[in-house]
């Protein structure tokens, strides 16, 4: 018994769902079939490390033709020189100017730790409310 040609296949392996669209993209422009698949967890955005990476599948008789064309557009992708690639101009949320501040996203992140650091008093301060303290069924003291 042969192998299946119509069967899916990994390709390759994305690390975002964005990264694995594009490469979907790319291979259906050259006229090659190919789906990207990830498992649920992956979809959230605070998954730090997954364990399942998102997969990019095409057909097991398209395979030698994909890694081809995924080899040719990374080949492509490397002789891009940014420095003469006009990007436009940096906007913020609304069209209008982005702040200094949030070009690096130092801004977002010094926000980030605040509330986390909020939330994690807030914990503390509840735990020792509830009396969370001492020793396991010892009296409370005032």
């Amino acid at each position: 018994m042969g192998k299946d040609p119509d069967i899916l296949v990994t390709l390759t392996s994305a690390k975002d769902p964005f990264e694995a669209d594009v490469i979907v993209q790319a291979l259906e422009a050259k006229g090659i079939a190919a789906r990207a698949f990830s498992t649920a967890a992956s979809t959230l955005t605070w998954e730090v490390a997954m364990t399942d990476p998102i997969k990019v599948q095409v057909r097991r008789a398209d395979l030698p033709l994909a890694r081809a064309a995924l080899q040719d557009m990374r080949l492509d992708s490397t002789e891009i020189d940014w420095d003469d690639v006009d990007v436009g101009e940096n906007l913020g949320p609304e069209g209008g100017e982005a702040h200094p501040e949030d070009a690096d996203g130092s801004s977002l992140r010094f926000r980030t730790f605040v509330v986390l650091l909020i939330v994690a008093a807030a914990f503390v301060m509840l735990v020792l409310a509830l009396g969370g303290y001492g020793e396991p069924g010892a009296p409370r003291t005032p």
